[in-house]
């Protein structure tokens, strides 16, 4: 009886065990899910534009805009170094001119002076402007 009911609990556990690897997603699904999840909840105007003193009434919008640019951006990944420059340049212009109904003077200028070089480390403010 003993060996009945051990051989039960192993084929038991065996079992959950099995079916517990089946419901594993892929590794980069889980990736690009997290990937997803840490966007959406990105603080950009505390992430990458520190020097501009965003208020608490600015920053949903400014999040939401610089996400919406990132977004877009992401798509031309897939296009030609020519096209990617010149579409890259519209949609930064679009978020610049989206950016200047949102914040203030001081702070337009305080954004368009922290373009880093283009021989500055990789960073995510290189992604930002370039």
């Amino acid at each position: 009886m003993k060996k009945i009911v051990l051989i039960f609990a192993i084929l038991l556990s065996a079992h959950q065990l099995l079916h517990a690897q089946q419901n594993i997603k892929p590794t980069a699904q889980q990736l690009q899910a997290g990937v997803k999840t840490s966007l959406a909840r990105a603080d950009y105007s505390r992430l990458l534009l520190k020097n501009l003193n965003i208020t608490a009434n600015q920053k949903p919008e400014v999040n939401k805009l610089v996400q919406e640019y990132m977004a877009a951006k992401q798509d031309l990944n897939r296009l030609d170094s020519a096209t990617y420059v010149t579409r890259q340049a519209v949609l930064f212009n679009n978020l610049k001119n989206n950016l200047a109904t949102v914040l203030t003077k001081e702070q337009m200028a305080a954004f368009m002076a922290a373009k880093p070089k283009t021989t500055d480390k990789p960073s995510f403010l290189m992604v930002l402007y370039y």
